[in-house]
Order: structure tokens, then sequence, then C-alpha cells
């Protein structure tokens, strides 16, 4: 079996755990030795204490770690806090001043854009609009464009003469009269 410290893929724990046993059992096994590593010479003593240094920084990362993780904990959740409280702030501010006013926008909230219909909805429009038109009998303005007036043909000669005395002009006003008739149709609410 590999040693953790040797192996990079080794977790935190084991990799902690072979230099803890490194540590301990060095300088019983190999007492007062002077060790070459990298051009220059260790004493048992001073590979213990890097070993002691390195295990000290791997307890401090651990610490640093778990208040990093708290910290990220305590903000994700008054982001969480905060975000409720800016959505009833924005409710109320746009009850008190209004959406689309000055101050409402100095606070940092931008006017909501309309929502574009989908078609099936805007389908729908079109169909109630046209079932509307059909049941009022109304015309577009391009359907009114369509419709021209015509002119009743010109008076002829024989039209513009004047009447013989035994033929009364059908144009002229009659000057007779129908005979009064009362008005006997009753109205809701008349007396």
């Amino acid at each position: 079996m590999r040693n953790a410290i040797l192996d990079d893929n080794a977790s935190q724990s084991s990799r902690y755990m072979a230099e803890h046993t490194l540590a301990t059992a060095l300088p019983s096994v190999l007492p007062g030795a002077t060790i070459p590593i990298d051009g220059t010479v260790m004493t048992t003593d001073g590979v213990v204490g890097l070993i002691d240094e390195h295990a000290a920084s791997m307890t401090d990362v651990a610490h640093a770690r778990a208040a990093l993780e708290d910290a990220i904990r305590k903000e994700h959740a008054l982001r969480a806090r905060v975000k409720a409280v800016t959505v009833r702030v924005r409710d109320y501010a746009k009850a008190m001043v209004g959406g689309s006013s000055t101050a409402y926008a100095a606070l940092g909230f931008a006017q909501a854009a309309p929502r574009k219909p989908s078609s099936a909805t805007l389908k729908l429009a079109v169909e109630k609009r046209l079932a509307t038109r059909k049941q009022r009998m109304t015309m577009g303005a391009r359907q009114r464009a369509t419709i021209k007036g015509v002119l009743p043909p010109a008076p002829t000669a024989a039209a513009t003469a004047p009447a013989s005395p035994d033929r009364p002009d059908s144009r002229q006003p009659t000057t007779a009269t129908a005979p009064a008739q009362p008005n006997t149709a009753s109205t809701k609410g008349a007396p």
C-alpha cells in the first residue's frame, strides 16, 4: 500500500494521519540522523518540525474552510431574506409612488415591461373581434372605402317638361292629409 503522503489522490485526513505517524515514529527509528535533501542536510528534528508545521497548516486550512462554509451559508440565508424583503419594498413603493415615477426608479426598480400576448391569445382576440362585427353588422374602414355612392340617372327632357293639368306632377308635394288618429300606443312609465 502506498503512503498517503506520496499519493496525490489521497484524502486530506489520510494524509494528515500518515504525516502524524511519520513525525511520531521518525525520532525513535532514526534518532539523531542527518538526511541529505535537495542538496542540503536535515536532521530528524528538522524533518519532524517541517511535518508538524505542515500539519498545523492543514489544521488552519480546515478551520478556514469550515469558517468559509459557515460564512457562505450565512450569506445565502441573508440573501434569501433580503430578496424577500426587497420584493415587499418594491410592491409597497409601487403602490405609494407609482411604478412609472422617478422616485420608484431611484430605488433601482425598473418598470415592468408589458407582456407580449401569446399567439393563441391573439388568435382568440381576432376571432372575437370578427364575431362582434358580424353581430353588430359593422364594417371596417377598408370595407367602407369600397362602397361608392351611385347617382340617379340624369333627368331627360321629357322629365323636365311641366306636368299636364290633367296629370299631376308626382314630384310636387300633395296637400291632402290623412285624418288625425289618436295615439293609442302605451309607453312604459307614462301615466
